[in-house]
């Protein structure tokens, strides 16, 4: 697999883990983005509506989007009228629309590079005032990192994929970018954290990774899931964060034989989470609870699964639809696929969300990726002749752990692909699941 693969799937954004919740930093003055890239304005569109008359109605509320940094294109529509309009541009970045009405919100990010993310919202005025989409600016540059680990395991340094080996005394090479990372090496057993690692060009790191005279032991931590049925297959995964590496995979396997990273291992800023899943085909139930330390609950019940949904046709759209849901606080769809046969190699991450207020002020019954904006170009939209994965939830969040109930399913399948490559489109997938996941989308 050549550099061009291997820096396209690792350009997961790593400050995005910490995005969900925080306020995003405040965009640059400058000029709103090609108008070749926006919608024509609706009338009133221009500038934020004028204060109410004193016995008029109250103004209608205003929606912020925040995009990091200047997306290709972001439009919203309002129901039930649904035509596309371009909100106010207050920067490169930010942007703002009157919202009297349920409403649907696109943001695409495209770093001209091959890696194209779009982000689909749809609320009601009453469920906030803000939304967030993560743009990438500039895709940063990789460098190469070599060291040697002496045991089986594996190795994460920042956004790079994981290198991995079955056998002991390997050297790995690893492609971050330039930063101040930690270095997480993990084995069946034991786990490791060199912090506050400078990667500033090539380097090799000094001395090797020896688990054997550094970090600590996994810690056996047993989960039992109450309500699984005899035809699922359940299985947990713990993955660690820590403030620059993020979502390193310590186990994957049966629920009763978990294992987490001990306490001396970690930091207040680290966070470990562990999923357990029972799947049924394309049909999946999980609990994932973040924060986890070595006395974690250690039961799991299962939520509801989607007995009363499906996958909308592919000759109409990428979307679920249903006729009821287990109980929920937030929708999402999502889409990935790749195409190794162009260089660099391109790759299209989409996600929506839709929240209970707009399900019930609309009467919606499915959920689907909006494509139709008249500035959406066709480079955006995912081939559906060819491989691409799809997946449509039901999402509720506890106070101490996140529910959710699926249907995923990989379609057209690419035998063509090299082993290399279909592990790389299967780590960067768990990469970005995850993250979606903690931006809860």
């Amino acid at each position: 697999m050549g550099n061009s693969v291997r820096v396209a799937l690792s350009a997961i954004i790593i400050s995005g883990a910490g995005c969900g919740g925080s306020s995003p930093a405040a965009p640059d003055a400058a000029d709103p983005p090609d108008a070749a890239a926006r919608l024509d304005a609706a009338p009133g569109d221009a500038a934020a509506p004028d204060a109410a008359a004193p016995d008029g109605p109250p103004p209608a509320p205003m929606v912020t989007i925040d995009t990091n940094s200047a997306p290709a294109l972001v439009a919203y529509r309002l129901q039930p009228d649904g035509a596309w309009r371009t909100p106010t541009a207050s920067g490169a970045s930010t942007f703002s629309f009157a919202a009297e009405q349920p409403y649907t919100v696109i943001v695409v990010c495209d770093d001209n590079h091959g890696f194209v993310t779009v982000d689909q919202t749809s609320r009601a005025p009453s469920d906030g005032a803000e939304i967030f989409a993560f743009c990438e600016s500039t895709r940063p540059s990789n460098v190469d990192v070599t060291g040697h680990m002496a045991q089986a395991g594996q190795v994460s340094l920042g956004s790079a994929l994981r290198a991995l080996s079955t056998t002991p005394d390997w050297d790995f090479t690893l492609q971050p970018s330039r930063g101040v990372f930690d270095l997480v090496a993990s084995s069946a057993t034991r786990i490791a954290i060199r912090r506050d690692i400078a990667i500033d060009g090539p380097a090799a790191l000094s001395p090797a990774v020896d688990l054997a005279r550094e970090g600590a032991d996994l810690v056996a931590t047993p989960f039992e899931v109450m309500n699984a049925t005899v035809a699922e297959k359940v299985a947990s995964s713990v993955s660690l964060s820590t403030p620059t590496t993020a979502l390193v995979s310590l186990y994957d396997g049966d629920p009763r034989l978990t294992v987490v990273a001990p306490e001396s291992a970690l930091r207040a800023t680290d966070r470990q989470s562990i999923s357990v899943t029972a799947s049924d085909g394309a049909s999946k139930r999980a609990i994932t609870r973040d924060a986890v330390r070595e006395d974690v609950p250690r039961t799991i019940v299962l939520p509801a699964a989607l007995d009363a949904a499906h996958f909308v046709p592919e000759s109409d759209a990428i979307g679920g639809a249903w006729s009821a849901l287990p109980a929920h606080d937030t929708l999402t769809l999502s889409a990935d696929a790749f195409d190794f046969r162009t260089e660099p190699s391109r790759a299209w991450f989409y996600a929506a969300t839709m929240s209970p207020a707009f399900e019930r002020a609309t009467g919606a019954t499915q959920l689907v990726l909006d494509t139709s904006a008249p500035a959406f170009k066709p480079t955006w939209k995912i081939d559906v002749s060819r491989e691409y994965f799809r997946s449509f939830s039901a999402v509720l969040k506890r106070t101490t752990e996140r529910a959710s109930s699926s249907l995923t399913e990989t379609l057209h399948r690419d035998g063509s692909l090299r082993p290399a490559e279909r592990s790389a489109i299967e780590h960067t997938e768990r990469r970005h699941r995850a993250l979606r996941a903690s931006l809860g989308r």
